[in-house]
C-alpha cells in the first residue's frame, strides 16, 4: 500500500514537471519554422526602439527570401515571449536577429549586415543537402 502510494506520487510528479517543461518550451516553440522546407526570422528590439526601420530590414529581408522563409516577425523586448526566448537563448543585448528552422536557432545576430550575409549561406547551405 505504501509503495504503490508512493508510485502515484512520484508519477503525478513527473507528470507534473513535464507538463510545466512544456509550457515554458511552447513560447519559443511557437517561433519555430512550422516543417523542414522553411524558415523563421524574428528581430527582438528594445522597448524604446523605434521599430519603422527594422520593419523596413524585416520587409527588405522577407522580400529577398520570401520562398524559405513562412514566419516572421519584432518582438519588443519587454515582451513575455521576447523575454522567454532570450532566456532560452543566452541573448542579452538588442537588437538581436534571429533565424529559426524547424527545429532551432541557427542563427543569433546583433549586426544587420552579418545576420543578412549569413542567413544567406545557411539557406543555400542547408538547401544544397
Amino acid at each position: 500500500m505504501i509503495y504503490t502510494r508512493q508510485v502515484l506520487i512520484l508519477i503525478s510528479s513527473l507528470l507534473l514537471m513535464s507538463l510545466i517543461g512544456c509550457q515554458n518550451n511552447t513560447e519559443i516553440e511557437s517561433y519555430l519554422a512550422p516543417d523542414s522546407n522553411s524558415y523563421a526570422v524574428f528581430f527582438i528590439v528594445e522597448e524604446k526602439s523605434d521599430t519603422i526601420v527594422e520593419n523596413e530590414l524585416l520587409s527588405d529581408l522577407y522580400i529577398e527570401n520570401f520562398q524559405y522563409i513562412s514566419q516572421f516577425g519584432i518582438l519588443k523586448s519587454s515582451t513575455e515571449d521576447a523575454k522567454i526566448i532570450s532566456e532560452e537563448l543566452l541573448i542579452d543585448e538588442y537588437p538581436a536577429y534571429i533565424l529559426f528552422n524547424f527545429e532551432e536557432a541557427l542563427l543569433i545576430e546583433q549586426d544587420y549586415n552579418k545576420f543578412k550575409l549569413s542567413l544567406v549561406d545557411i539557406i543555400a547551405r542547408e538547401r544544397s543537402r
